[in-house]
């Protein structure tokens, strides 16, 4: 009797540890997937060339406080929201950092994106590296250049519908983003309206001595310039690494 009633104890403890198994398997195949989904050391290593930060000491003769980390600071978050306007379809926040020129080509992307009821979602975005990479004077006008390396992950959605276009699945990259800053050598410009664009309207202001805006005409009021308002964003390219 002893001996059956051991036998059964030992069947039973056999099915147990089974389902046990079973269920510890399935949560650990849970955090699997989502380790896979969104943590940085699953991401696919691609060797990033290293950045090379440029010497300002030119830059810093003429303006000593000028800041690496908090220009570096402030570029990158002037070109996450550069970026997600792909995803409002709305440049016009960010105006007054750009310059003309590049203020109507990001226009004209988004009202493409518009006109196909098409948004660029991103999903995953992980800065690698950023540096300040380039400086110079050229015809009056500075010019700074900043390089950020970035794994992104996004999808291209149809806004009517709320799928991916074209059934398409997410698309993962490893990126390079050059920005290009553009302002008035500093010398030249011992004040400036703040922000560097018209308190009106948001059109940039790159001559200090207008006294009325060249696009809606209002007078423009010139105050003591301030850190980094000076500077326009005025190119961004991108290179994928494979």
């Amino acid at each position: 009797m002893l001996g059956v009633l051991f036998c059964i104890f030992c069947i039973l403890c056999v099915i147990l540890g089974f389902c046990i198994n079973k269920l510890m398997s399935g949560r650990n195949g849970d955090l699997e997937y989502e380790m896979q989904e969104g943590a940085p050391e699953e991401i696919p290593q691609v060797g990033f060339p290293p950045l090379h930060a440029v010497n300002l000491s030119e830059l810093r003769k003429k303006e000593p406080e000028f800041s690496s980390g908090r220009f570096i600071k402030w570029g990158r978050e002037l070109f996450w929201q550069f970026a997600n306007a792909s995803e409002e379809w709305e440049i016009e926040p960010i105006r007054p950092y750009l310059t003309e020129g590049f203020y109507r080509s990001c226009q004209n992307r988004c009202q493409d994106l518009q006109k196909r009821g098409v948004k660029i979602v991103y999903e995953q975005r992980i800065e690698q590296n950023i540096a300040i990479t380039g400086y110079r004077v050229q015809n009056q006008q500075e010019y700074l250049a900043m390089a950020l390396q970035v794994y992104i992950t996004f999808a291209m959605i149809d806004v009517r519908t709320g799928r991916r276009v074209d059934g398409k699945r997410s698309t993962s990259r490893h990126m390079k983003y050059e920005l290009e800053f553009m302002r008035q050598t500093a010398g030249d410009m011992p004040d400036m309206v703040r922000g560097g664009c018209c308190p009106h309207c948001g059109a940039p202001v790159e001559n200090d001595r207008q006294e009325r805006c060249s696009y809606c005409r209002e007078k423009l009021i010139f105050e003591p310039k301030t850190e980094n308002c000076n500077w326009l964003l005025g190119k961004c390219t991108e290179k994928r690494y494979e």
